[in-house]
C-alpha cells in the first residue's frame, strides 16, 4: 500500500509496471517470474480496486488513489507502523 500512496504517483498516476518496480527492484532471472511478479501486481490492484480505493483513470491504462481511499490507506499504513508502547502511551 505504500507504494500505491507514493507521493510520485499522485499527479499521473501509476501503472501495474510502476508498482511492479517498486515492490521488485530486482531485475526478474526469468521469464516465468516475470509474468508471476506481473500477476501478483495485478491481483493486488484488482483488490484495491474492488473496495474502492483506486480508481481508473478512463482512456489511459493508469489508477489513481481515491481520496477516500487515501484516508483508507493513511490508517492501515499508520496502524502498521505504530507499536503497542506508542499506542498505550498515546490513550
Amino acid at each position: 500500500m505504500a507504494a500505491v500512496n507514493d507521493g510520485a504517483f499522485v499527479l499521473r498516476g501509476f501503472q501495474n509496471k510502476d508498482i511492479a518496480k517498486v515492490l521488485f527492484p530486482t531485475q526478474a532471472t526469468s521469464p516465468l517470474e516475470t509474468t508471476k511478479r506481473r500477476a501478483k501486481v495485478t491481483r493486488f490492484l484488482r483488490r484495491l480496486r474492488a473496495h474502492g480505493n483506486i480508481r481508473r483513470i478512463p482512456k489511459y491504462h493508469r489508477y489513481q488513489v481515491s481520496d477516500n481511499g487515501r484516508h483508507i490507506i493513511v490508517a492501515v499504513l499508520t496502524a502498521h507502523d505504530a507499536s503497542i508502547a506508542s499506542l498505550i502511551s498515546a490513550a
